[in-house]
């Protein structure tokens, strides 16, 4: 057994320990966290990708359900705003950073570089990608046993969350209001990398003055980091 996997499963045993849990390493615990730069780099076959659309839907779900069983008198949109709130990429990140499983990622050398600039998307993968591989080798009750010291616990004790995706409506709610009626502008300023990692940068233009910038591996998450800064600026100083 080598360090690395040796690595993998000290911080998985001290997850599942915290959960009344025991762990027993399979292979995908070394898949869920490979990113693709690393997989590409050490001719591995795969990478956490499939592991983190699984998981992705089985997070939705979980968090879906929890809602709705906790929120009995709260309609179908509000319930969709609040679900938002709690598995988007900053969310996700943290989590992954609260389980220490930031620690468990597999860099090739290329992707180091955005790691060390900030990009917290690739915290949220294996945090869904790990969802993934927990699901499919001890089933769905162990899940929810990661969720409640993660996602659920964040939903019980953060009920007025607001997350990064909001700071678009706040910040035209803001520029709309009865003084102003002043039109907000998302302006694609970049557009870097290859296909499969695309990294987009916004700016937020009022009146022809730029407020704020964002970048994101998604668009509307390069928008919403732009809004937030932006935000930030008018409203706190």
């Amino acid at each position: 057994m080598n360090q690395i996997t040796q690595k993998i499963i000290n911080i998985i045993s001290d997850i599942f320990k915290k959960i009344d849990e025991v762990f027993t390493f399979d292979d995908l615990f070394f898949e869920c966290f490979t990113h693709p730069s690393y997989s590409n780099e050490n001719n591995n076959s795969e990478s956490y990708q499939r592991l983190e659309f699984f998981g992705d839907s089985i997070l939705g779900l979980l968090v879906a359900e929890f809602l709705f069983t906790q929120n009995k008198n709260i309609d179908e949109g509000s319930l969709t705003k609040l679900r938002a709130r709690f598995v988007d990429t900053e969310s996700n990140a943290n989590y992954a950073r609260l389980l220490s499983l930031d620690k468990c990622l597999l860099l090739g050398e290329g992707a180091k570089a955005d790691i060390a600039k900030g990009d917290i998307s690739v915290m949220a993968d294996i945090f869904e990608s790990f969802l993934g591989a927990i699901y499919l080798c001890y089933g769905v009750e162990v899940v929810k046993k990661i969720l409640r010291i993660t996602t659920f616990n964040d939903i019980l004790n953060n009920p007025n969350k607001v997350v990064k995706t909001e700071y678009i409506s706040l910040l035209q709610e803001y520029f709309q209001s009865s003084t102003k009626r002043s039109p907000v502008e998302f302006i694609l300023e970049s557009e870097e990398g290859p296909p499969n990692q695309r990294v987009f940068t916004y700016k937020v233009m009022v009146n022809g003055l730029v407020f704020g910038r964002g970048k994101g591996k998604r668009i509307q998450e390069a928008k919403a980091n732009a809004a937030k800064e932006a935000y930030d600026k008018c409203v706190r100083g």
